[in-house]
């Protein structure tokens, strides 16, 4: 009954947002609908909106009431679009958690080879642990793996399993909240969900990023290059889109060795 219910109010929210006499001021990129209104979306949390954290918190209206994809699947649909050929190449692809506006398209790409992976069973083709894949070395040309990182207790671990399974070359597609006014954070592992809370807005996270991100990520044997949406697209396109000016997404490119060099990250 509750999903019925469900499927009924989302049908009447997709009719107000196309009904052809309101006026559409916004235009969601990941389905090309011009919408009347879009709605508000994400978790409501103290941390986040007293530290200036982008891709985190409550924001408002960016969700697309049509195709239900929010601010942060559209960035990463429009980097991987634009800065990658994932959607196009002939590639082995790993997705960790799908967004299902990201799976669609890259599902429509016949020549590539695409598993998705989910911790919990039946989310996904495979319940992959990031921790401890199940997968040959060198068996993928890109790992994808939008906030997931912030709930991996044991970053360093699942960093070299990302490495281990990539090709020399091979990139890793990642997003986090990132917080831009301190380097990441962690205090440490066995904490109660309260103090998770208090100290990374959230009681499943594990840490906080920090604008520190690229050069951190670097650390485990990438060179990481930053999108921001700032960076990319105009003010008024940004509105349009109901993208976060601050939001962003970083691809880390497996080097041939860890060597640990630092750059800027920018890119």
């Amino acid at each position: 009954m509750y999903e019925a219910f469900k499927k009924i109010k989302w049908e009447m929210e997709k009719a107000a947002a196309l009904f052809p006499f309101f006026p559409k001021p916004y235009v969601c990129s990941a389905c090309k609908n011009r919408v009347s209104y879009m709605k508000n979306f994400g978790v409501k949390a103290e941390l986040f909106h007293s530290m200036d954290i982008a891709g985190g918190g409550l924001r408002r209206r960016v969700l697309c009431p049509v195709c239900r994809a929010n601010d942060r699947m559209r960035w990463i649909d429009f980097v991987i679009g634009q800065m990658t050929d994932i959607y196009t190449g002939r590639r082995r692809i790993l997705h960790i958690a799908p967004e299902y506006c990201v799976e669609r398209k890259i599902r429509q790409n016949r020549s590539a080879e695409y598993i998705t992976g989910d911790i919990m069973p039946g989310k996904a083709d495979r319940v992959v642990d990031l921790t401890a894949m199940k997968f040959p070395d060198s068996r993928f040309d890109y790992i994808i793996a939008n906030h997931v990182l912030e709930h991996v207790e044991d970053e360093a671990r699942a960093m070299g399993e990302i490495r281990r399974c990539l090709k020399d070359g091979g990139r890793f597609f990642f997003s986090v909240p990132v917080c831009l006014d301190r380097k990441t954070f962690a205090v440490g592992r066995n904490l109660s969900a309260s103090e998770r809370l208090a100290y990374y807005g959230q009681k499943d996270h594990c840490r906080l990023y920090g604008m520190d991100v690229a050069a951190h990520i670097e650390q485990y044997g990438f060179g990481v290059r930053e999108y921001a949406v700032n960076r990319y697209l105009q003010e008024e396109e940004i509105r349009e889109k109901r993208l976060l000016w601050n939001d962003r997404v970083y691809i880390a490119e497996k080097q041939k060795k860890a060597c640990g060099t630092k750059n800027n990250g920018k890119g």
